[in-house]
């Protein structure tokens, strides 16, 4: 990655209120390199925008595996290293109240919480 320059990133922006975003910066602070500058590069607001932009060979994405798998498994994406960082909190299930009796979303929560003791 040091050959990668910082105009090749692609950064998620979630904006302020998901604080725990996965940045640059932390992939390179866990991989012991300190980089990049994060107003170089691509910024975009979605986990699938910047998975969209690397497979169109725009830059360098730090993507959620779970979102790259099947890219993965058939070389439209590459994987550049084995370091990987937390997300930072998990995914959570938001509905509304009123539809919570209703047998699909219930089937779904109970599917989601299986094997699970988190809560969000």
């Amino acid at each position: 990655m040091d050959g990668v320059p910082d105009d090749d990133l692609i950064h998620t922006n979630w904006g302020p209120s998901f604080v725990s975003h996965p940045t640059w910066r932390a992939w390179f602070a866990k991989s012991g390199v300190v980089r990049p500058n994060d107003a170089k590069g691509y910024q975009v607001g979605t986990s699938s925008l910047v998975l969209d932009l690397a497979r169109d060979g725009v830059g360098v994405a730090l993507g959620q595996r779970m979102m790259a798998d099947d890219d993965l498994a058939s070389g439209r994406l590459v994987p550049l290293s084995t370091i990987a960082i937390e997300l930072g909190h998990p995914y959570c299930l938001a509905h509304p109240h009123s539809k919570t009796r209703r047998a699909g979303l219930r089937a779904l929560i109970d599917w989601l919480v299986k094997d699970h003791d988190q809560k969000c």
